[in-house]
C-alpha cells in the first residue's frame, strides 16, 4: 500500500475514533443523569421504620412453609441489615434431603447465632452414611437442646441419635422421629421434656421410643408402625385428645382379645385409610367418650366395630368422614 493510501487510511481511522468518543461522551452524560434522577426516586418501602420491615420479613419468612430468610440479604444493603438483627427470621431451620450434607453445620451455625436465644424449630435428614460434619452437627444440637421447640428427624441410618447426646429438651413441645426402611430402631434414653405435647413417629420397632418418651404427656400422637406396636404406645396416653395412625400390618402378635382402654379425652380420631381398615381392628379394644370427630378406612369388617365403638363410648359424633 503506497504511503498516499496509508495517509488516508489513517484518516478514516481517526474519524472514526472521533466519532465514537463523541458518542462515549453523550452516553456518559446520559447516564449521570438517569443515575441522578434514579437516586432520587424515594421507594415507600425504604422509608418504612425497621421494625415494621421486620414484621414485614417475619410474616413472609413464617407464612411460607420450610422458608428461608436467606433471599432477602441479597435485595439491597438495608435489607440485609434488617434481616440479620431480626432474629424471630432465624428460628427455624429445615434441611432434608442430599442438601443436608452441603453446609449444614454451617447453616445451622449461622441460623444459631442470628436468632438470639429464642425457641428454635429444627428439621434435618441423618444420611445413610457417616459424612463429615455429623460430631459437630450433633454437638450444635446438644448444646442449644435448651432452645429446642420443634425437632424434626428423618434418619436414613444406624449413627447415634442426637437425642442420645441431649436428654434434657426443657422447650420442646413437638418431635417428629421416622425411621428409612431397613433401619431397625433408632436408640433412646429417657427424654426430659416437660412441656413436649406432640410426638409424630414412624418408627419400626416402636420398643426403643416406648420407654423413651413422656407419653402420659401428650394430647396429640401420630403413629405408623405395625399394629401391637401402636397398641402398646396408646396404653401409655392417658391424656391423649388428638390421634392419627397407619398401621402397615398387624405385627408379630395381636392384641388379646381381652384387652380395652379407655382414653378419656381423646376428641379426635384418624385411621389412614391408605391402609385398607387393617388399622380399624383396634377399634374393638377402645372405648373414647369424648370422641366427635372421626376418619377412618370403612370396609364391611369394620363397620360393626364402628357400631359398637359408638354405642360403648356413648359418644356424640359431629364429624364423621369415611
Amino acid at each position: 500500500m503506497s504511503s498516499t493510501n496509508l495517509r488516508a487510511r489513517l484518516k478514516e481511522i481517526q474519524q472514526q475514533i472521533s466519532t465514537l468518543e463523541a458518542q462515549m461522551a453523550s452516553l456518559r452524560s446520559e447516564e449521570e443523569a438517569v443515575a441522578r434522577e434514579l437516586a432520587a426516586i424515594v421507594y415507600p418501602v425504604l422509608t418504612l421504620p425497621n421494625d415494621v420491615v421486620s414484621e414485614i420479613f417475619i410474616q413472609y419468612v413464617h407464612g411460607v412453609p420450610k422458608s428461608s430468610p436467606l433471599g432477602l440479604l441479597w435485595v439491597c444493603r438495608s435489607w440485609r441489615e434488617v434481616a440479620l438483627f431480626t432474629c424471630r427470621l432465624w428460628t427455624r431451620l429445615w434441611r432434608f434431603g442430599d442438601e443436608l450434607e452441603q453446609h449444614t453445620v454451617d447453616a445451622l451455625t449461622l441460623w444459631l447465632a442470628h436468632s438470639g436465644n429464642l425457641p428454635f424449630d429444627l428439621g434435618a435428614s441423618l444420611p445413610l452414611m457417616p459424612w463429615n460434619d455429623a460430631d459437630a452437627f450433633f454437638d450444635l444440637l446438644s448444646q442449644h437442646s435448651s432452645r429446642i421447640r420443634e425437632l424434626d428427624l428423618l434418619s436414613w441410618g444406624t449413627h447415634p441419635s442426637p437425642i442420645i447426646l441431649a436428654r434434657s429438651f426443657p422447650r420442646l413441645e413437638k418431635l417428629t422421629i421416622a425411621t428409612s426402611d431397613g433401619v431397625d430402631s433408632i436408640p433412646m434414653p429417657h427424654l426430659d421434656a416437660p412441656n413436649l405435647r406432640q410426638v409424630d413417629l414412624e418408627c419400626y420397632p416402636l420398643e426403643p421410643c416406648k420407654a423413651a418418651l413422656p407419653w402420659a404427656q401428650l394430647t396429640a400422637l401420630s403413629l405408623q408402625s405395625d399394629l401391637y406396636s401402636c397398641w402398646e404406645i396408646l396404653s401409655c396416653t392417658s391424656n391423649l385428645e388428638v390421634l392419627t395412625m397407619h398401621a402397615e400390618d398387624q405385627g408379630s402378635r395381636s392384641i388379646p382379645g381381652s384387652s380395652s382402654l379407655t382414653l378419656p379425652r381423646l376428641h379426635t380420631i384418624c385411621l389412614d385409610p391408605e391402609d385398607r381398615g387393617i388399622t380399624s381392628d383396634i377399634l374393638l379394644h377402645l372405648t373414647l367418650p369424648a370422641l366427635n370427630d372421626f376418619t377412618f378406612w370403612l370396609v364391611p369388617s369394620s363397620e360393626p366395630l364402628f357400631t359398637a365403638l359408638v354405642d360403648r363410648s356413648g359418644c356424640s359424633l359431629r364429624k364423621l368422614h369415611l
